[in-house]
């Protein structure tokens, strides 16, 4: 079927525009015939007849006669009230005489040679000394026998069109400038979101992304890689003893030590708490031992204040038997933990490890889990690419299995293999994927829902469980997804359902993570509660929904992370500000395009993902886009409001890339 026109052009195609301007068309051709008829008895040297005057004053736009040497011998009445002068005041005057306002050789110059010239655009001034546009069209006045007498001039007033043309171009540039710097500043919040906002290295995310990639090439080469796992020493004694502000500024330090001692294409990640993990593609377990070495000695002799400060770090290889990247991190994970045993302060290769089992003596709490021998193999960017499209389909539900991921690592560390503690991370990540199947009337619903919208929201668990389940062979991943709801102390008894602790740890520690984040954030229904009252209510469900001496664990955790943040960071608003930037800067390509449609689609869902936001500014003008999208406003109108949201889009990234929420603007 052949293509529709859309935008614009469906305007310009519309059938009864076609008619309006075909009929306006011929009328004009119409009338000119007429005038071409009338003006061949005309003789402009001569008195013009009172019949060809009233012809020439009925027309809308302004004309001149001239006579066979480009003088004026007659303006009609809508020139005379558009330019300000009378018939006096131009007879006889040649018309290059004129206030031109630019060079442009007038189409009268043709009418000699019997021809018309149509549609040259001159600048007049007017008796006011007004600059008015306007497109000059000629035609010759021929006699009875085809004789050359003068030529017909007339001036069609497009000062007010040019006017807007102008002022579209201007704002089309100004919006072409608007989305550059969305664009550049969409790269640096990118860069941002890669990054740990207190360390300014790696976060655990960014850098499973890249382990992977450099493990296969890796792989695929036979070259070694290294992974060291380094931790600072008594770090909780610096808070406690010290304060937290004292504890950002080790960890800021040591951060800078480590990214300063590795090749430049080496990562540095803030692993979590006091931990960092480094990744050296391409080196040697000796090599990156002496690196290691380097490392350890630079953060002992570095002044931290009135602090001293050390450092333990163990340290693997890909040439060690790991599997996987998360198995080369378990090995590197153990051999820090020998390390702090032994003292601290000090490196541990794998190579050099003791036979007896050290995760065994670190975990003994563990001992009777129901773990799984066979190595764990979860890609994260499979993982990433669904907790990215969960984002389009609803950003708010991705920002929360975010916060819950995030949780959940630093509830978990120490109690659970750093392998483990991966496992555990994906299947935060991932606990509400299935919502990727809720359809958007019930997801993005700005209202409660009924009995059948819950039914159907529902069934997004067992969904879940399904895409878990096909897309990563891991029995640790399926277990802490699949009981992550399961009481702690269940009152039924009558089926093989897991309680207390044959209840895998992960899963325990999921369900609070999730109760906890649910609990303090605000949705369409109700405002968040405090952290004080979402403890509250987690130790009222303790022993009975919840495991309660994970809940204290936990309430001491998130405590802990409040107290190392004296000031709010803006790192989710920094990742609700990339996607409302990266919303708008497609607005503004569908702009470019004059699709119309896909402007109007563009709006609503903009105005949707800053509503979740809590960007109320921003929401408001969208659905203003929207809905002049949707009528089909004048452009001007809809290149207005998208130039406003850029506008705001512009100063509310300034302000997080600035890190200082305090200058954003209010909603």
């Amino acid at each position: 079927a052949p293509l529709e026109p859309s935008g614009w052009m469906a305007q310009i195609w519309n059938p009864r525009r076609r008619l309006f301007v075909f009929v306006a068309a011929g009328s004009m051709f119409l009338f000119f015939g007429y005038l071409t008829i009338t003006l061949a008895d005309l003789d402009p040297p001569r008195v013009i007849p009172e019949r060809v005057r009233t012809a020439l004053d009925a027309l809308g736009e302004g004309l001149l006669v001239l006579d066979q040497d480009e003088r004026i011998v007659h303006i009609n009445k809508a020139f005379s009230e558009t330019m300000g002068y009378a018939m006096e005041d131009l007879r006889g005057k040649p018309i290059t005489d004129l206030p031109w306002d630019n060079s442009t050789e007038g189409p009268w110059k043709t009418a000699p040679k019997g021809e018309a010239t149509a549609g040259i655009v001159m600048k007049l001034r007017t008796a006011d000394s007004e600059t008015r546009t306007f497109k000059v069209n000629a035609s010759p006045i021929l006699g009875q026998q085809g004789e050359y007498r003068g030529a017909l001039t007339s001036f069609d007033d497009i000062t007010d069109m040019e006017r807007s043309r102008m002022d579209l171009e201007r704002m089309l540039d100004d919006l072409s400038k608007s989305r550059d710097e969305i664009r550049r500043q969409n790269k640096e919040l990118e860069v941002l979101a890669t990054r740990d906002p207190l360390t300014g290295c790696l976060n655990r995310r960014s850098f499973f992304t890249e382990f992977e990639m450099h493990w296969s090439m890796a792989e695929r080469y036979g070259q070694a890689l290294s992974v060291m796992m380094v931790d600072i020493d008594h770090f909780k004694s610096i808070n406690d003893n010290h304060g937290h502000s004292t504890g950002d500024t080790v960890l800021t330090k040591v951060g800078e030590i480590l990214t300063n001692s590795v090749r430049k294409g080496d990562l540095v990640c803030r692993y979590g708490g006091e931990e960092f993990c480094v990744l050296m593609p391409f080196a040697t377990l000796e090599a990156s031992l002496a690196v290691a070495e380097r490392m350890r000695m630079t953060i002992e002799a570095t002044q931290f204040g009135n602090v001293q400060v050390t450092a333990s770090i163990g340290l693997s290889n890909s040439m060690l038997g790991g599997q996987n990247p998360q198995e080369s991190i378990d090995q590197a994970d153990q051999c820090l933990y020998l390390a702090k045993r032994q003292g601290r302060n000090q490196c541990i290769t794998f190579d050099s490890l003791p036979t007896e089992n050290v995760r065994d003596q670190r975990h003994t709490a563990r001992a009777a889990e129901n773990t799984q021998d066979r190595p764990v193999t979860i890609p994260f960017h499979a993982a990433h690419a669904l907790i990215s499209a969960l984002a389009y389909r609803d950003s708010s539900t991705a920002e929360h299995s975010r916060r819950v991921s995030d949780l959940c690592v630093a509830v978990a560390e120490g109690l659970i293999p750093a392998s483990e503690v991966y496992v555990l991370e994906i299947a935060a990540l991932l606990h509400d994927i299935g919502k990727i199947g809720v359809p958007d009337a019930i997801l993005l619903k700005q209202g409660p829902l009924n009995e059948h919208e819950w039914s159907i929201m529902c069934k997004h668990e067992r969904m879940g469980t399904e895409i878990i389940r096909a897309a990563f062979d891991s029995p640790l991943l399926h277990q802490i997804t699949n009981f992550r709801q399961t009481w702690y102390a269940k009152s039924h008894k009558d089926d093989e359902t897991p309680n207390r602790e044959s209840i895998h740890i992960g899963a325990r520690i999921l369900s609070i993570a999730d109760a906890y984040d649910s609990m303090v954030s605000d949705c369409v229904h109700r405002q968040g509660r405090s952290p004080v009252e979402a403890f509250a209510e987690l130790r009222r469900c303790a022993g009975t929904q919840f495991d309660p001496i994970l809940v204290e664990h936990f309430i001491h955790v998130v405590k802990a992370r409040e107290g190392q943040q004296e000031t709010p960071s803006p790192e989710w608003s920094q990742a609700a500000a990339l996607r409302i930037g990266m919303q708008i800067e497609r607005l503004a390509v569908a702009l470019d395009s004059r699709n119309l449609a896909d402007l109007e689609m563009r709006a609503g869902r903009l105005k949707q993902t800053a509503g979740k936001c809590g960007i109320d500014h921003i929401a408001t003008v969208a659905e203003k886009l929207e809905q002049a999208a949707g009528d089909s406003c004048d452009l001007k109108e809809i290149v207005d409001l998208t130039t406003e949201l850029l506008k705001l889009c512009r100063t509310t990234q300034r302000a997080y890339l600035a890190e200082d929420p305090s200058t954003l603007p209010s909603s």
